[in-house]
């Protein structure tokens, strides 16, 4: 073998070696129980975490008929939105605007079975939507869903909901005096559009007629163009926003619950316009007087999510909970891992046994004070236990068997003789004595029977 393959070898054996030292270990140990969490937790809100890219209208989608860009825009004015997951209302949303996108018609069973106790808008479907084959991971218009059919899915807010659309080239939007009920529609482009804090575009309330709107409102309604505008009819509805003079936003009567019927007013494809960016944030904040957020549902689109036990254990008031019991776990690790030496047994309060009767002899000794009086006992029982171990005839007396253990410790070179530790046994009067004793007795058998400790 040459020296470099004898180099290769050693290098090789070190550097097996070096894989497994304890710091090495640890680290493995670590970074597996670290992912180990991290699949666990994020196992636990897979639902709200993942991106689905469907095409469908709700608030977390991208595409032309998403609601992404609304949502973005209420959050960077200061708006506390959130996305509803849960098949229960969070504990404010019954003061907060919650809006409803609705993907396709045929879902008249789900929305009959939503819970309209607070503000809520629901927004109709107008555009079919499918994957661009130019453009991977994008989506484009295709077409228009069936107003018919789109009415149908109201049919438990009214019997009577007629879905119509029309498609000029340029549409001007007008609105409603809430005093008046006359409309107030700007000509053209080049008109002064209506102001929202005296003109009541969109059945202004009190505080905005004193000027108390929310900055984040625009001044004024601007004209807008809507492709193919979608308007419905409804003696059950009063309309609250007109385009063209054909209602696009309604109340339901006596009741806090809107229908949109043209969703290009807030999806993205709406929203990209100034204009039309404008009068979305001023209708959000005329339909949601009462509170600063606004909740967007994903329910209908089954994107909600459900408890766990993972969630619950993770989420307040459980989340102290699980902290302390995870606390407790590594303080009960780091104690094993510190600990020297093997557990102690647990013993009773009151030994039973052989074992159990000679402590109490031993205690009852030491109570007395009488342990040199064992010398002698201890140096007989050495004696009787090194004779059976060299097979001593058992017909020797007692100075015949010292005399034949002397001279087979001379034969192995003993630093003692049994017949002097005898003798000293008769003498010791003190602890000390008592254990040099014992001392030298243990390694006169140990020499003579050849026994290792």
């Amino acid at each position: 073998m040459s020296r470099v393959d004898i180099k290769t070898s050693q290098a090789r054996k070190s550097v097996a070696v070096s894989a497994f030292k304890p710091i090495t270990l640890i680290l493995i140990a670590l970074v597996g129980l670290i992912s180990f969490s991290a699949f666990i937790t994020l196992s636990g809100f897979e639902g709200e975490i993942t991106e689905r890219k469907s095409g469908r209208p709700h608030a977390g989608s991208k595409s032309p008929n998403g609601f992404a860009a609304i949502v973005h825009l209420l959050k960077s004015q200061d708006v506390e939105v959130a996305l509803s997951r849960g098949e229960e209302a969070e504990w404010d949303q019954y003061d907060s605007l919650t809006v409803y996108t609705i993907a396709r018609p045929a879902t008249s069973e789900a929305i009959a079975n939503v819970n309209t106790r607070g503000p809520t808008l629901f927004v109709m479907p107008k555009w079919r939507v499918y994957k661009s084959l130019e453009k991977p991971g994008r989506f484009v218009k295709t077409g228009l869903h069936n107003p018919e059919r789109i009415g149908d899915n109201f049919k438990s807010l009214s019997d009577d909901i007629a879905v119509m659309r029309v498609s000029p080239p340029e549409l001007k939007i007008s609105n409603i005096n809430e005093d008046e009920d006359t409309e107030i529609e700007a000509k053209s482009e080049t008109d002064t559009a209506p102001d929202l804090t005296t003109t009541a575009p969109i059945t202004v309330s009190s505080d905005a007629k004193k000027g108390n709107y929310p900055s984040r409102a625009p001044a004024a309604l601007e004209p807008v163009t809507i492709d193919r505008l979608q308007s419905f009819s409804s003696p059950a509805f009063h309309a609250i926003l007109t385009i063209d003079g054909k209602m696009v936003l309604g109340q339901l009567e006596d009741t806090q619950t809107y229908l949109l019927s043209e969703p290009d007013l807030l999806d993205n494809a709406g929203v990209k316009d100034y204009a039309i960016a404008a009068n979305a944030m001023a209708m959000l904040d005329y339909l949601n007087p009462e509170s600063d957020s606004v909740y967007f549902d994903l329910t209908l689109h089954g994107l909600g999510t459900g408890q766990n036990l993972i969630k619950v254990l993770l989420k307040p008031p459980f989340l102290a909970a699980t902290l302390c019991l995870l606390a407790t776990g590594l303080l009960l690790g780091w104690r094993a891992f510190t600990r020297f030496g093997a557990p102690h047994r647990d013993v009773r309060a009151y030994a039973l046994g052989k074992q159990a009767l000679a402590n109490n002899s031993a205690d009852l000794i030491r109570l007395a004070g009488r342990q040199p009086n064992m010398a002698k006992g201890y140096a007989a029982l050495i004696k009787s236990l090194t004779a059976r171990t060299v097979r001593a005839p058992k017909t020797l007396s007692d100075s015949e068997l010292i005399a034949t253990l002397d001279r087979m410790g001379r034969r192995s070179k003993t630093e003692y003789s049994l017949k002097d530790l005898t003798a000293q046994a008769e003498k010791v009067s003190d602890n000390e004595a008592l254990m040099n004793l014992a001392q030298k007795l243990y390694k006169w058998r140990q020499e003579i029977t050849h026994d290792t400790p």
